[in-house]
């Protein structure tokens, strides 16, 4: 691969990194992994740059509206492992001393031993090699995205919290008025910024919708910013409200949040699904 394409030809990964930008001089005690956050969107911009350039096979979409539209297992994982090579080597420019570290080790090995990681990766939907988590994702995250842009994938009306195109958990929720519509909810997935409906007052993790078991709880500094909290299954999600906040970008202001993460954690409550920088 060349040299990253200037963000600004892939709009997502411009409004991402111009957003992320301006969270850094409003959220200052988040600044450490905001800076690490801007200096990854370039990158992962150059994966869907050359990623969107390639020629990759229409297998990969399924019409079955029973299961998510992208098919895993139809990935060339051996042709990918060039551009997670990319990846991992811009890490190293960019990343901590410990991140340094693991990219080093990871690269030190024969290119078999990526691919069957990238493999695994994709098999196990991200819950295997944790401490890898980031780079994996980092990497596939923009594939995903482009494909959920290229594809025509009609979404599934039924009640689900994975996403209809992926199949992954989503990153958030967000609030909008829609035509006719006053506060509709959707999620957000977590791996492709897929949107889809789902009902307030529901959790999103296991569907509960007793209200008394359902709770929401307010930032003082972060106004269109909440965590939805679920007693049932002691999980919990933020939920953005884009009337408050229209320029939010959904998955940057959720990852500059960490301190409402700080405050669930103290509450005991757990994420389903960590994001990106496995916050």
């Amino acid at each position: 691969m060349n040299d990253p394409t200037p963000i600004a030809h892939i709009p997502l990964w411009s409004k991402r990194l111009a957003r992320t930008i301006e969270l850094q001089s409003l959220i200052p005690h988040s600044k450490e992994i905001l800076d690490f956050y801007r200096n990854l969107l370039p990158i992962q911009n150059q994966i869907a740059h050359t990623f969107s350039e390639s020629s990759y096979s229409s297998n990969l979409f399924s019409e079955d509206r029973q299961s998510p539209c992208l098919q895993i297992s139809h990935f060339d994982v051996e042709y990918l492992t060039r551009s997670f090579d990319y990846f991992l080597e811009k890490i190293q420019e960019i990343g901590t001393d410990i991140m340094i570290k693991s990219v080093t080790t990871l690269l030190n090995k024969p290119r078999s031993s990526r691919t069957k990681l990238l493999g695994t990766a994709l098999e196990t939907n991200f819950s295997e090699n944790v401490d890898l988590s980031l780079f994996l994702r980092g990497f596939f995250e923009p594939i995903y995205v482009t494909l959920a842009q290229a594809s025509d994938c009609q979404r599934n009306e039924r009640l689900t919290n994975k996403c209809f195109f992926c199949g992954s958990k989503p990153a958030l929720s967000l609030i909008r008025d829609l035509p006719g519509y006053q506060g509709a909810r959707h999620l957000v997935c977590s791996m492709c910024a897929t949107e889809w409906r789902f009902p307030r007052l529901t959790c999103s993790n296991c569907n509960e919708n007793d209200s008394k078991n359902l709770e929401l709880h307010i930032s003082d500094d972060l106004d269109h910013l909440r965590i939805e909290a679920c007693k049932s299954c002691g999980c919990y999600i933020k939920n953005l409200d884009l009337r408050q906040s229209a320029k939010s970008v959904p998955i940057v202001d959720e990852i500059a949040s960490l301190e409402l993460d700080l405050w669930a954690n103290r509450q005991g409550l757990t994420k389903p699904w960590p994001n990106l920088l496995q916050l």
